[in-house]
């Protein structure tokens, strides 16, 4: 077959797609191996901790799409009477999360340490990697401490923009001021819901903090 100036060869093209099928083939395999290897390493280091283990390769997926609509009290629950618990995600994400309610731990990574603990890199992280398409390059998803490639200046930037803004005056003054009128409206939604009704006050909470 001829195209143009060049000459195609069918068996050449239909090599050259076979070659193309088996090298992603052989990386999806690798990539799984590695992404099972450590993951299995993470989980041996923490197999103290309790949690939602879930499948090899969905993680916890299964379990979280069971409890959508009761996220925070499925996680509670895992809790017990332990500070710390792991959730396990889908293997092709690559990470294990532990989730902590211990003040101590809060205040060592927000404020004692923080200079050493970070954000994953978004480019490699899911959960990230989303939060980038939503919220764009801001304080929430920004590196800072040791991993940042521009030594967490980008960071250093928000925090100064949000800072000017999240203020002792802001907060007695406008922010007070907005809470209380939002709250009356959130209010006046709940007076129309009629008596005996079961409503869905998560949603409801959401649907406020987005409004």
């Amino acid at each position: 077959m001829q195209v143009g100036s060049f000459v195609v060869d069918r068996k050449v093209c239909l090599g050259c797609g076979v070659c193309a099928v088996l090298l992603g083939f052989v990386h999806s395999c690798l990539k799984i191996w590695y992404c099972f290897r450590t993951e299995k390493r993470l989980l041996e280091g923490l197999d103290h901790i309790p949690g939602c283990r879930g499948h090899w390769l969905a993680g916890s997926g299964l379990e979280m799409k069971e409890n959508m609509l009761r996220q925070h009290e499925w996680k509670l629950g895992l809790f017990g009477k332990s500070k710390f618990i792991l959730n396990r995600v889908p293997i092709f994400a690559h990470g294990v999360y532990c989730l902590t309610t211990d003040p101590k731990v809060v205040k060592h990574i927000l404020k004692d340490k923080f200079d050493i603990w970070s954000k994953p890199d978004y480019e490699r992280d899911v959960f990230f990697s989303q939060m980038s398409d939503w919220l764009g390059q801001g304080i929430f998803v920004s590196l800072h401490g040791p991993n940042a490639k521009d030594q967490g200046q980008l960071w250093s930037h928000s925090r100064k923009t949000a800072s000017a803004i999240f203020t002792k005056d802001n907060f007695s003054d406008l922010m007070t001021h907005t809470f209380q009128e939002q709250s009356k409206i959130f209010l006046s939604v709940l007076d129309k819901v009629e008596k005996g009704k079961v409503i869905d006050m998560q949603r409801m909470f959401f649907a406020f903090t987005m409004d």
